[in-house]
């Protein structure tokens, strides 16, 4: 009995920590392997209703300033490295206007720096964003991090058919092995997780 006593002081503490480890690795991969469902059984019936958080494209998308078209914001959410780019302007006054085809309750949005390590260094990013929506009332601002390794999460927990991001101020471009900064602002992706 005392052995019984010892062994599960043991493994109770062992089961723990790798329960702890096991939801860390989901929380940071929850970003590439959404699969969270919320069920809620109706009170009249015994149906139960499923809605999944799902990765929601925009309709359409409107910049203030691009480059030319094949630095378009439609670039932002084409699942491939390609990136939106301001016509030279450094990020200064850059707004991002992200339009659905329905009201979409949107969760959170990830952000994406250019990945290549050249380009990331050379161009503008976004530093401080203002995010609002049609929602009243609803407004974020979010200070991004320079790097370019990962996403970057951004609740937004609002209703609406419109998503507005402003760029406030930038991470200026970097000179690398004597190429000169670019003058332009770039976002590689933004993808936007909601229901609806």
């Amino acid at each position: 009995a005392a052995s019984d006593v010892y062994k599960r002081q043991i493994i109770i503490p062992l089961i723990a920590a790798a329960s702890y480890y096991y939801n860390q690795n989901i929380a940071e991969e929850i970003v590439e392997e959404i699969q969270v469902v919320e069920q809620a059984t109706t009170t009249s019936t015994s149906t139960t209703l499923q809605t999944l958080l799902q990765l929601q494209y925009p309709f359409s998308c409107s910049a203030s300033s691009s480059l030319g078209e094949g630095w378009s914001c439609e670039k932002i959410y084409d699942d491939e490295p390609s990136s939106w780019q301001d016509n030279s302007l450094e990020c200064a006054d850059a707004t991002l206007e992200f339009t659905f085809s329905k009201d979409i309750y949107f969760q959170f949005l990830t952000y994406e720096n250019i990945e290549d390590s050249k380009s990331f260094t050379r161009n503008h990013k976004p530093r401080d964003l203002l995010i609002t929506s049609e929602e009243e009332g609803f407004v974020i601002e979010y200070e991004l991090e320079n790097q370019n390794n990962s996403s970057q999460w951004i609740d937004l927990n609002t209703t609406s058919s419109v998503i507005t991001i402003q760029i406030l101020s930038a991470f200026p471009g970097e000179e690398v092995n004597g190429a000169e900064p670019f003058p332009e602002c770039a976002i590689q992706e933004i993808t936007f997780y909601g229901r609806g």
